[in-house]
């Protein structure tokens, strides 16, 4: 069927998938439904196998491991035991307590056969070493040599003094120590360390040691022991306390075992097969023991099983696929048939059956849905300028048929703007970003609003339905921090601004909803710590205030922003600007009072510039026409802060320091020249009125060129000058402090002191 279908529709252009007709479509779905069935079943079975096959691993593993790790235990026991005992007998004491040479050779050799294992460990047993510190004489199974001949005696005394003050006497220790080639002549003189040994201290009851045995382990006897539990595809790896590898048949494992022993897995990978870890330690020999066997080693899948039940459930879905399609697919096509028999235009070949209906049907409602929507467009622009009457509003809303839904309605407002000073936003991408909001709004909470979201004067209104008021408290909060996140999501260094009015139920009164909202964005109360600040998402409920109250308006604010400007200070501009804006939201006031001060606050930074002779119209970023429409339009007044400072305090900044930069090198000279006139008897209000400036002014002239202070210019003036006097010239140091205007020589000697770290009189003798 499906080759039928490439056939008729693909043709010698190829396969184009949307010239397919609808019935078809719902054959290919339903067939491609039904083979993702018989593949999810597939895998399904096929891992349900592997997860057999790794339990079945997993459980061997666990297996053989608690084998090894018993036989292990139990071998380890017996060496443990067995030298316990024989350290107690008379053959060792004998050792212990006399001083033995050459000629003891029969106590010598009952000795040895007993420190070699005599035949009961002995195959577990790779060396041994007896030493008589008290004597200074050492016993192996290399021979006997006095302690003082000793190749490695440091080692020797460093585990003598191990665990010196411990009550147990005998314990295990894996030691990583160098031995010398059997052919190298300090073999015989040099005690096995190496590896894992057995130390017991001499005589075991009393609380001096004199002795001591140290039993070396015979691992690669230990490692053979373990491998009698291993099965085939099983590996082993077998590691000390220091997790060092001390055997293993296969390294790649080890070497991953290793790397990940501080989480250590229970599925290793290595040379292309998977392994099931299991884990165990031996707490006798203090040895790891890790048995990894192979998934693969369980072969739990019959290839020719698996492929007929494949095959069998192929042909019983293509079966089920046709009759579901017949069954499917009967009620669209009786609808065509209706639609065409009682329409002109027939369906073409090719032509999408739904596509076909749904054109016929959209041909009828088409123009009612657009109308519907400029209507609903048209009535909230109306509202929100408070041009409708009573009996206009009703009019909409019959039309619109809100009488149905409206209940309980509240009024939410969104504006946007940058996270930082430093940046603006402009008006296509702000446009464009409400846009991508209220499309949010409107997917998320279609069902909650009475009206879809409307832009407006650079913000996005919405008005929201309300069944109760536990739901008036939750849902603008609700809808807010949605928004608040797929804003931060649009990653464009945006925050959002949101006002909620009060909640309403007379229809009458959708006016003063919209307003309210307006409102709550600069005078409501944030529901979250720092709403107040800038640069940060807030939400604000509208806040009962009283029109027409008397506001302690400080005047300063115009006074200290026009003397900001004229001196070129942005820092203090921006200060000034941030606290006047904190100012108007601390007040509370409705937004006809703030257009007023701020209209004050842009008249003084305009004054200030005239002041300097400049053109506001050619400085600011905006002709002063738009500024003031601006101002007075204004939904957010942090979104006026940044408006402020952007718009006319940076261009006028950078107006004013271009200006001054080459009046500064003027400047500096005259202040420099009445220094010099008054040897350093000046003030910088004296500066300022002699040479015509703002003290402000010089002072930031000579920060910017010597990047000193007035007083610091004066302090180097000074010091230079009774330096050149006391080398130059014959006056006392009392006619020199007179002479850079001292009250006395004390207080000119503390001076030059604290700045060449000598005293006046002492100079002079070292430049003279």
């Amino acid at each position: 069927m499906f080759g039928y279908i490439m056939k008729k529709f693909g043709g010698k252009k190829g396969f184009k998938f949307r010239y397919i007709n609808y019935k078809y479509r719902v054959l290919l779905f339903l067939m491609l439904v039904v083979t993702i069935a018989i593949g999810v079943g597939c895998v399904y079975y096929f891992r349900s196998s592997y997860r057999r096959q790794d339990t079945r691993a997993a459980e061997l593993s666990k297996s053989s491991l608690n084998q090894i790790v018993r036989q292990v235990g139990e071998q380890m026991d017996r060496i443990y035991n067995y030298y316990l005992v024989f350290s107690d007998k008379d053959e060792i004491t004998y050792l212990v307590d006399n001083n033995i040479d050459y000629s003891d050779y029969s106590h010598i050799e009952e000795a040895r056969s007993s420190l070699n294992g005599n035949n009961i460990v002995s195959d577990y047993v790779g060396g041994y070493s007896f030493i008589n510190f008290n004597t200074g004489w050492v016993l192996s199974y290399k021979g006997m040599f006095k302690l003082d001949e000793t190749t490695n005696i440091n080692e020797v005394n460093t585990l003598f003094d191990y665990s010196v003050d411990s009550i147990n006497k005998n314990y295990w220790l894996y030691m990583k120590a160098s031995a010398p080639e059997a052919l190298d002549r300090n073999y015989r003189t040099t005690v096995a360390m190496d590896g894992l040994d057995l130390i017991i201290k001499l005589p075991r009851i009393s609380g001096s040691t004199k002795a001591m045995i140290i039993v070396n382990v015979d691992t690669t006897a230990i490692s053979k022991l373990a491998m009698e539990s291993i099965s085939e595809g099983q590996e082993l790896v077998i590691t000390n306390d220091n997790d060092e590898v001390i055997y293993a048949t296969n390294s790649e494992l080890a070497d991953m075992v290793i790397m990940n022993l501080e989480h250590l897995p229970k599925v290793l990978r290595a040379g292309g097969e998977k392994y099931l870890l299991s884990y165990n330690s031996s707490q006798v020999s203090e040895l790891n023991f890790y048995v990894a066997t192979k998934s693969s080693y369980f072969e739990t899948i019959n290839p020719l099983y698996a492929f007929l039940v494949v095959l069998v459930i192929a042909l019983f879905s293509m079966v089920f696929t046709f009759l579901s399609f017949r069954w499917i697919y009967k009620p669209v096509d009786t609808m065509v048939h209706k639609i065409s028999n009682a329409n002109d235009k027939k369906l073409k070949p090719g032509e999408d059956e739904l596509e076909y209906i749904t054109k016929s049907m959209d041909e009828l409602s088409a123009g009612n849905t657009e109308l519907q929507k400029g209507v609903t467009l048209l009535f909230q622009r109306r509202l929100m300028q408070g041009e409708l009457s009573e009996n206009e509003i009703d009019d909409y809303i019959d039309r619109l048929s809100l009488n149905k839904t409206l209940n309980k309605f509240l009024s939410m407002v969104f504006i946007i703007r940058t996270d930082s000073d430093d940046s603006v936003i402009s008006g296509d991408d702000e446009k464009n970003a409400l846009y991508s909001i209220a499309s949010f709004v409107k997917q998320r909470y279609g069902n909650k609003l009475l009206m879809e979201p409307c832009y407006f004067a650079r913000a996005i209104f919405a008005m929201v339905n309300i069944n109760d008021d536990e739901e008036a408290a939750e849902l603008p909060v609700s809808i807010y921090n949605s928004v608040k996140e797929y804003v931060e999501t649009m990653e464009k260094g945006l925050v959002l601004g949101t006002g909620i009015s009060k909640l309403y139920s007379d229809k009458h009164l959708l006016a003063n909803c919209y307003q309210e909202s307006v409102l709550a964005l600069n005078s409501g109360e944030g529901v979250e710590q720092g709403a107040s600040e800038i640069n940060i998402s807030y939400c604000r409920f509208f806040a009962e205030y009283e029109s027409g109250k008397s506001v302690s308006y400080n005047k300063s604010f115009e006074e200290n922003i026009y003397n900001s400007v004229l001196q070129g200070n942005k820092e203090e501009a921006y200060s000034i600007t941030d606290e006047f804006i904190r100012f108007l939201q601390l007040q509370n006031l409705s937004r006809d009072e703030n257009v007023v001060f701020l209209v004050q606050y842009v008249n003084a930074i305009i004054l200030a510039v005239k002041e300097h002779s400049l053109d506001p119209d050619s400085i600011f970023k905006q002709p002063i026409i738009k500024i003031y429409q601006d101002v007075t339009q204004y939904y957010d007044l942090s979104r006026i802060r940044r408006y402020i400072k952007s718009t006319m305090i940076d261009p006028v900044i950078y107006s004013i320091s271009n200006m001054t930069t080459s009046q500064a090198k003027t400047i500096l000279d005259g202040i420099m020249k009445l220094v010099d006139e008054k040897q350093g008897d000046i003030t910088l209000t004296e500066c300022a009125e002699q040479l015509g400036y703002h003290p402000t002014y010089l002072w930031k002239v000579l920060k910017q060129e010597k990047d000193m202070s007035f007083s610091d210019y004066l302090e180097d003036y000074k010091i230079n000058l009774a330096k050149r006097l006391l080398k130059e010239t014959d006056l006392t140091v009392n006619q020199i402090a007179a002479k850079l205007n001292y009250t006395n020589a004390q207080n000119f000697i503390r001076f030059f002191s604290k700045k060449e770290g000598t005293t006046p009189g002492k100079y002079r003798q070292s430049v003279s």
